[in-house]
């Protein structure tokens, strides 16, 4: 380090020495020269904490934008609207994604993002009709935050008459994107498979929640219907086989009992009685 600056030096000097000027005034400009030298790297180094800090400033930035922007917990909100929340960990919504044409007319129609997940499901919910239909599936990562979105959701399907709650697993939620469905939809179209209701995905896809949950209860008054009619069809058949064993079938009288001799007419009097 020494020996470079040495070696500046020399060269400044030689390089002063071919100017004809007075002798002070050649070592004033040199004095000058290396006094501007030494200023420039004093203020290098005074910038060096600087800039450290900025760099931590920026990476924290950069940290708390992705902390705040990293959807934890994911809402499916369907009626003839299919659309999914993303919450962050603050309880804000972060993404919105629509699964169909009135998903993406309500996405641009009302704007949630940045609202608490409270705030968004009743903006939404209030752009339905009363009767309308509205199925609320949370899924996400088990812990507080998911407990308190679940409870705080089943107390608003509870003030809410025309809306249901239920839950969706990351498997189902990943199925459900397969097919372009919102996990919402797609567990309502599993309750219906588990129901024995016969219904496709490309079906479902272009139905409301109030024609799943119709569809859905109709099924279930038709199987109780059919359940019913096999139980009464049952009781009738086990009460003519218990007649038939205690004498009362086809062909037999009850009280009748043969005589001594085994003679004995239709009307249960002995032959031989005259």
């Amino acid at each position: 380090m020494n020996d470079n600056r040495n070696e500046m030096n020399k060269i400044i000097k030689n390089a002063f020495n071919s100017v004809h000027a007075e002798e002070s005034l050649k070592n004033e400009t040199i004095n000058f020269i290396n006094s501007k030298r030494k200023s420039q790297k004093s203020i290098a180094f005074k910038l060096v904490p600087v800039m450290s800090a900025l760099i931590i400033v920026f990476g924290m930035l950069v940290f708390g934008y992705n902390l705040y922007s990293t959807p934890v917990t994911a809402i499916s909100i369907d009626t003839n609207h299919s659309i999914e929340l993303g919450i962050n960990r603050f309880d804000k919504v972060v993404t919105i994604s629509s699964f169909n044409e009135d998903g993406t007319t309500l996405e641009n129609e009302i704007d949630v993002k940045h609202c608490s997940y409270s705030e968004a499901i009743k903006r939404i919910s209030e752009a339905f009709e009363s009767d309308e239909g509205i199925s609320i599936t949370v899924a996400g990562k088990d812990g507080k935050q998911k407990i308190k979105i679940i409870s705080d959701i089943e107390k608003f399907t509870e003030d809410n008459k025309s809306a249901n709650f239920d839950k969706a697993t990351k498997k189902e939620v990943e199925e459900a994107h397969e097919k372009g469905l919102s996990f919402g939809k797609y567990k309502a179209y599993l309750r219906l498979l588990e129901d024995g209701c016969e219904i496709t995905e490309e079906e479902i896809k272009d139905m409301s929640m109030k024609d799943i949950n119709e569809k859905r209860k109709n099924h279930r008054n038709e199987s109780q219907d059919d359940s019913k009619d096999e139980f009464q069809s049952g009781e009738q058949e086990g009460s003519v086989a218990s007649d038939e064993q205690n004498g009362l079938g086809n062909g037999n009288h009850s009280g009748n009992k043969p005589n001594k001799n085994g003679n004995q007419n239709c009307e249960g009097h002995d032959k031989n009685e005259k």
